[in-house]
């Protein structure tokens, strides 16, 4: 189920950044024939977790929902510890975009 969430966040960040259907749907796709993401759709681990949490925090951010976005990254080192060095980015991608916003 975590896989599906996973392709779906991919494709919805590939719809935005690409603004296209098929930049989406294509990038959709090309993760789900990914071997790996495959094996560790089937396996049962904590992997698409992780994945899911970072696409979702991905996507939370591009959505313009920056709490949401802290706190699905903020979780992903309980998923795995070595995620923690994520959080600067997603830290430096939240500053960045809500400056964006404000028009600063």
């Amino acid at each position: 189920m975590l896989g599906l969430v996973v392709l779906r966040a991919v494709g919805y960040i590939g719809r935005q950044i690409g603004r296209s259907e098929v930049v989406g749907c294509l990038g959709a796709s090309l993760l789900a024939l990914e071997p790996r993401f495959l094996f560790s759709s089937l396996s049962g681990m904590e992997v698409n977790l992780l994945l899911a949490l970072w696409t979702g925090g991905a996507a939370a951010l591009l959505a313009g929902r920056p709490l949401l976005s802290v706190a699905l990254f903020s979780l992903a080192p309980v998923t795995r510890p070595e995620a923690i060095v994520i959080l600067p980015f997603a830290v430096f991608g939240l500053v960045v975009l809500s400056r964006r916003a404000s028009g600063e």
